[in-house]
């Protein structure tokens, strides 16, 4: 091969593989949400925060409790469930490695009754 080959293909190859070379910086996190019971919860906002994640990253659980945040930031988060119904619940410190699944799996517990006030008339 000569010179001007090799120098056209180290100047051209960085640039045909950009992924190659750098990698990819993000991981995910991935889960399944659930009710005491076992039963899948459906429509579970899961929000993801961490020093190193600007904002925060948001996912709703589909029908059968599972959701997925993609695209985080290496480091840990903070992921808290909410749900109507439900205690707010926070899973703190769950690790975020270059290009790894993390896998959670929640329970929520139903939310406490409020007080109740009965009134009764007297006839």
């Amino acid at each position: 091969m000569n010179t001007f080959c090799k120098v056209a293909l180290s100047l051209l190859l960085p640039i045909a593989v950009p992924g190659g070379a750098f990698g990819d910086q993000t991981g995910q996190i991935r889960g399944i949400v659930a009710d005491e019971t076992g039963g899948a919860l459906p429509g579970v906002l899961v929000t993801a925060r961490s020093p190193n994640l600007q904002g925060s990253r948001t996912a709703v659980s589909d029908p059968k409790g599972l959701f997925r945040l993609p695209l985080l930031p290496v480091g840990t988060h903070d992921v808290t469930f909410e749900l109507q119904g439900f205690e707010r619940t926070t899973l703190t410190g769950s690790e975020v490695r270059l290009g790894y699944t993390a896998s959670l799996s929640v329970a929520l517990k139903l939310a406490p009754f409020g007080e109740q006030i009965m009134v009764t008339a007297e006839d």
